[in-house]
């Protein structure tokens, strides 16, 4: 059971009656032996009942091959809990060392007096400090925000808790980015929210932080028709320079498929 346990893929598969997706454990003698990385070389795609691996990245000759054995998009605490109960081990990979996640900050607030990124207890812009317990108030409400988005199908309502979200959280949080999905994939439903900037900027955002985290899996997970809009459109508009938080700045060289 315990080998079972540390070495099974879950894998979600529809069956043939149509019905809601059946969760299934595999396990595979050649890709139980990838060790994990938060910030990974490799991805895991289902062909059936088969796992297939690809690269994302170059990979230098010598160099181990690792898969994230969590969601990608989780902060650390979270995916060290999972390591822990399901994986029994630490992680201790460069992205779990470093306390701002390589710069994304995917556990930080917003500094109520300046607006400003709060790192630990202290605001990097103005200086001011920000308490444990006001920190997890202000994601606690963030929390009950990103779950009322995420049982919503409307789109003003969506689109107005995504603006709510970024006065308060840090631009890659985890939460918020769960709320970018949700308007995400209510947009691929709606021809409304489809022509709609918040889409394409929320949609480049997404790709933005996956390609910090991972370069080269985005096309995975982000829509073709957004890759084709920003190649065709965005691409006069935007700088690949740094920018201001809430511009778009992405590498389309980086989004190929895996």
């Amino acid at each position: 059971a315990g080998v079972l346990d540390t070495n099974c893929f879950e894998h979600k598969r529809h069956l043939h009656d149509g019905g809601d997706p059946a969760s299934m454990r595999c396990l595979y003698s050649q890709a139980s032996r990838l060790n994990n990385s938060c910030v990974p070389n490799c991805t895991k795609e289902f062909s059936g009942y088969s796992i297939e691996i690809y690269t994302s990245r170059a990979v230098l000759a010598g160099e181990e091959l690792t898969i994230c054995y969590t969601g990608l998009l989780q902060p650390t605490q979270v995916r060290q809990k999972i390591f822990r109960e399901s994986k029994h081990f630490q992680c201790g990979c460069k992205r779990c060392r470093d306390p701002t996640e390589l710069g994304t900050y995917l556990s930080s607030t917003l500094c109520p007096t300046c607006d400003g990124l709060v790192h630990l207890k202290t605001c990097l812009s103005c200086g001011e400090e920000c308490s444990a317990e006001l920190q997890a108030a202000i994601t606690q409400l963030a929390e009950e925000m990103a779950r009322e988005l995420s049982t919503s199908s409307h789109c003003h309502q969506l689109r107005e808790g995504l603006a709510h979200l970024r006065t308060i959280l840090s631009y890659n949080h985890h939460i918020l980015t769960r709320a970018r999905q949700v308007y995400i994939q209510h947009a691929g439903h709606c021809r409304l929210c489809r022509s709609h900037p918040d889409y394409i900027t929320s949609s480049v955002e997404m790709l933005q932080l996956i390609n910090k985290l991972q370069p080269g899996h985005t096309r995975a997970r982000i829509d073709e028709s957004i890759l084709k809009r920003i190649g065709k459109e965005e691409k006069r508009s935007y700088s690949k320079e740094n920018t201001r938080l809430g511009e778009i700045r992405y590498n389309l060289c980086d989004s190929g498929s895996t």
